[in-house]
Parts: structure tokens; C-alpha cells; sequence
């Protein structure tokens, strides 16, 4: 999604796009329609905190569909906090799955799908089990 009001100086280097890109990006009901497209009834939105879905909720952003926070449940599951998706992954045995996707987002989307498959591989801490 294109801006809709003047950036800091810092941010396209902080999400790892150029300025270009980023205004290039589409409007806010491009996004909605997108998401709306991409969703099914069905889908659980799998997230590593709450702080984007609500935000993309505070924008209009329609989250019909139910939502898991991972970073919850591995929390709970391994009786320890976890910050970052990111920093997660050693202590996970996880490793980032390659994704086509740029920028700070393509790369935390990676981190969260990779930590999300070495948690769905049998017996992922043996020691635990």
C-alpha cells in the first residue's frame, strides 16, 4: 500500500523497500479488495503477535476470518516469552522458508512460515516430549 502521509527520512531503509516501491504501492481499498480476494471462509490468519492485525483493523481492514497468535501458543507451550519472529528461530530449530517476497515483510513472513513448519514437524523438541 502506497503512503498516505509523509514518511520519516529512515523508513524505507527500516522495511527494506525503496521510496520507489513504496509509492508504487496501491490504495487502501486495493489492499481491502486484495485481502478480500485472498481470504476464505475457512482461512485462520496466523499471526506472531497482535500489533498488525490491529492496526490493519483499526485501518478498515476486514479480519472475518479467525486468527491464531503463535507467538502466544509457543509461548505457552514452551513456558517462555518470546520477542521477535525473527529471534525465535534458533530457539524454535526453525529456519526462515525461502519466499519470493522483498523487504522487512517478505522476511518476517518467512521467519513465521518457517516457525510455523518446524512446529508442525513430529517430535520438534524430543527432549520435551
Amino acid at each position: 500500500m502506497a503512503p498516505r502521509q509523509v514518511l520519516a527520512k529512515d523508513t524505507p531503509e527500516h522495511i527494506e523497500l525503496s521510496p520507489e516501491r513504496l509509492r508504487a504501492g496501491g490504495t487502501v481499498q486495493q489492499w481491502h479488495e486484495a485481502w478480500r480476494d485472498f481470504t476464505k471462509p475457512d482461512d485462520i490468519l496466523v499471526i506472531w503477535g497482535t500489533y498488525y492485525r490491529d492496526l490493519a483493523a483499526a485501518d478498515g481492514l476486514s479480519l472475518s476470518v479467525p486468527s491464531m497468535n503463535l507467538r502466544d501458543e509457543v509461548s505457552r507451550l514452551l513456558r517462555r516469552r518470546f520477542g521477535t519472529v525473527e529471534a525465535s528461530m534458533d530457539p524454535l530449530g526453525a529456519k526462515p522458508t525461502p519466499l519470493a517476497l522483498p523487504g522487512r515483510g517478505g522476511r518476517r513472513l518467512a521467519a513465521l512460515v518457517g516457525a510455523l513448519e518446524s512446529l508442525r514437524a513430529p517430535n520438534p523438541w524430543p527432549s520435551r516430549a
